[in-house]
């Protein structure tokens, strides 16, 4: 797969100092607008790769090379197959120009699977070494989907610790109400990190895709909120309309003495003091007319994550109710094999479960409510609750979640 390198001067340029880069996917076109402060893209290392460095140099352009361990030739557990790549790079004029690589999970990696964060570890740590010994300056970037912060803490206690030098997360798909979630994702992060000895000024980054409207508020709350890089996956007129400097988002209406929060989801989702972390894991299906968490789908989402605002919250509580509405996907196969959700939820002692909830196969909307009564919602991985989908039924729609 070729990838076609252009240095475009055009209206839509960049001050020299613009916070914000350009991440091309793989396969995209490199275009570079004028006095782009860096791109992330997939490493290449052929005839068109000494051609990025060159754009990139003349407009003062930093590179993000992302490897993945699938381009990597050979074994990937070996240490050979990665010094062999790294030594190709920096031979090249392409490699001269990179000192931060971000090293991307393969492809066929599921965070879920137990195994994986060790799996992950080894790569990275073979990676990192193997940088290293090619380039002294080299920069090695531990990559985290999305807002996984579970996977990162797992890696971090199967011996990612000392083997990378910056975080990055990515992609980050937005949707209407994720730039609010940003200033709390990157203190989730620097919170953990201390936890496991880590400096919590270690640069974080943060990999922006969506639709225009949506991705440069994101873009812009994600710079104000302190990230040390802000990708996005745009046009260089979208880079352009993004604020270098605005004000953090504001942080709405105070929910102290509220008796609940909730959130209603619909095509356009209605958060009141409760936000989902990643609305992608429950999409509007049109048809339905509902959320969807899709079981069925591949890759499948069995879980989506809750984060509650912080003046609803009282340290000293430890009694909640977690009440939602949901109902079994109307298909007879999945009537006839039992479906059930699950909540997870911050404890005094770490992680818990609060029970299995086999949702009805009567293709009715059903409620159901659980009750807490050891919670320390403190927002460790950046949530306070879950729900989880178990069994071997077809997909869950949820219509609203309440937290009292």
């Amino acid at each position: 797969m070729r990838t076609s390198v252009l240095l475009i001067l055009t209206a839509a340029t960049l001050s020299a100092e613009s916070p914000v880069g350009l991440s091309i996917p793989p396969g995209g076109e490199a275009v570079f607008p004028e006095k782009l402060a860096a791109i992330r893209h997939t490493a290449i290392l052929n005839g068109e790769a000494d051609r990025i460095a060159e754009s990139a140099k003349d407009n003062g352009t930093e590179i993000f090379a992302v490897v993945s361990a699938d381009l990597v030739q050979g074994n990937t557990s070996q240490p050979d197959a990665w010094r062999r790549f790294f030594v190709a790079a920096m031979l090249s004029s392409y490699g001269k120009s990179v000192t931060n690589w971000e090293i991307l999970p393969p492809a066929d990696l599921d965070p879920r699977h137990p195994e994986s964060p060790f799996r992950y570890v080894q790569l990275l740590t073979l990676a990192h070494k193997a940088a290293r010994d090619a380039n002294a300056a080299a920069r090695a970037g531990i990559s985290i989907a999305n807002y996984d912060l579970e996977f990162l803490d797992a890696t971090l206690r199967d011996g990612a610790v000392g083997q990378f030098d910056f975080v990055s997360l990515s992609p980050f798909p937005v949707s209407s109400g994720t730039d609010h979630l940003l200033p709390g994702a990157l203190a989730a992060i620097r919170k953990l990190m201390t936890l496991h000895g880590l400096p919590a000024e270690m640069p974080v980054h943060i990999t922006l895709t969506g639709s225009e409207s949506e991705l440069i508020p994101a873009a812009a709350t994600a710079r104000s909120a302190g990230f040390d890089k802000v990708f996005a996956e745009a046009s260089a007129e979208t880079l352009a309309r993004i604020p270098e400097d605005s004000e953090p988002a504001p942080s709405g209406k105070s929910h102290s003495g509220s008796p609940y929060v909730s959130l209603t989801l619909g095509e356009t989702s209605q958060p009141d003091g409760l936000l989902q972390i990643l609305p992608t894991d429950t999409p509007w299906d049109a048809e339905l007319k509902a959320n969807r968490l899709r079981l069925t789908a591949s890759p499948p989402v069995f879980r989506t994550a809750f984060l509650a605002d912080p003046s609803f919250l009282d340290p000293a509580r430890k009694t909640y109710e977690v009440t939602i509405e949901a109902k079994r996907l109307p298909s007879e196969d999945g009537l006839q094999n039992p479906t059930a959700l699950n909540l997870t939820y911050e404890a005094t002692h770490g992680l818990r479960t609060a029970g299995l909830w086999p949702v009805p196969g009567e293709n009715e909307w059903q409620t159901h409510t659980w009750k807490i009564e050891d919670a320390r919602f403190v927002a460790k991985l950046g949530w306070h609750f879950r729900l989880e989908a178990a069994g071997a039924g077809n997909d869950v729609l949820i219509r609203s979640v309440k937290l009292k």
